[in-house]
């Protein structure tokens, strides 16, 4: 027979394996390089130099300069687009009104006469 009287009366406490020095070295080790990292990324940009801060505003001026001229040559494009179109629109209202006349003239021509 099993006496399983003890069972009632043990207390059972959870306990963590015990880590030995190599392993809190590498855990230290973990979270400084965490802490670097993360350390970096909200403050990098404290650390650059002015010749960087400089050499990125003159690319800023170059881009806003880029920008600028693509807008004004799409501008011109537009215009330019814009008065082709209405060109377009006058020589066909000017082909129509001659296809108008050329029918009237061949309505006005008689069968039997000859062209000389």
């Amino acid at each position: 027979m099993i006496d399983t009287n003890w069972l009632t009366h043990a207390r059972f406490q959870v306990t963590a394996p015990k880590l030995d020095r190599r392993q809190w070295l590498m855990a230290g080790g973990a979270i400084l390089l965490l802490l670097v990292a993360a350390g970096h990324g909200f403050a990098g940009d404290l650390y650059l130099s002015a010749r960087d801060l400089a050499a990125l505003r003159r690319e800023r001026a170059l881009l806003a300069a880029d920008v600028e001229r693509l807008r004004t040559e799409l501008a011109l494009e537009n215009a330019t687009r814009e008065e082709l179109e209405r060109h377009a629109a006058e020589l066909n209202a000017r082909v129509a009104e001659l296809n108008g006349q050329v029918e009237f003239l061949r309505a006005r021509k008689t069968p039997g006469r000859s062209a000389e």
